[in-house]
């Protein structure tokens, strides 16, 4: 576990240098780099990467047409750049005639886990999307040990 000045030494450099101070995941092993990608239309297709992933099956099957009715955009600051080794991407989209981007990914790391999200869940929490319910439950629901 890093004390509260390793955080602040491993991060301020990123600050400092224009980054962004979310950008806390460069301290993992397992990084990835938040960019400044965004998928713009609702109705952009979610794909499902890794459609047996537990986030996407326990308690909560999750099912494509779950996304319809998405409210503004699908997300935003998805990942520029990320360790694919490490990394298990479950859910990508992108705008028309754009590439697939990651928008939910899930790394092992030591004892734990780590999980970046760029979907707007909270959106879509407050109109009931059921995409947003069930992924949002899943995660919650997740064995974190």
């Amino acid at each position: 576990m890093l004390s509260s000045a390793e955080v602040r030494s491993a991060v301020a450099p990123s600050a400092s240098g224009g980054g962004q101070l979310a950008s806390f995941a460069r301290i993992l092993e397992v990084q990835v780099e938040i960019g400044r990608e965004r998928v713009t239309d609702e109705r952009a297709p979610v794909v499902f990467e890794d459609p047996q992933h537990i986030f996407l099956t326990k308690p909560n099957k999750v099912e494509p047409e779950d996304f319809d009715g998405w409210i503004q955009e699908r997300g935003l600051y998805f990942p520029s750049r990320w360790d694919e080794e490490s990394y298990n991407v479950i859910l990508t989209s992108a705008d028309a005639g754009n590439p697939q981007i990651p928008g939910l990914v899930f790394a092992r790391y030591g004892r734990g886990t780590y999980v970046y999200t760029t979907f707007v869940w909270y959106r879509q929490l407050r109109h009931l999307n059921p995409a947003a319910m069930k992924v949002v439950a899943n995660m919650i629901s997740y064995p974190w040990w």
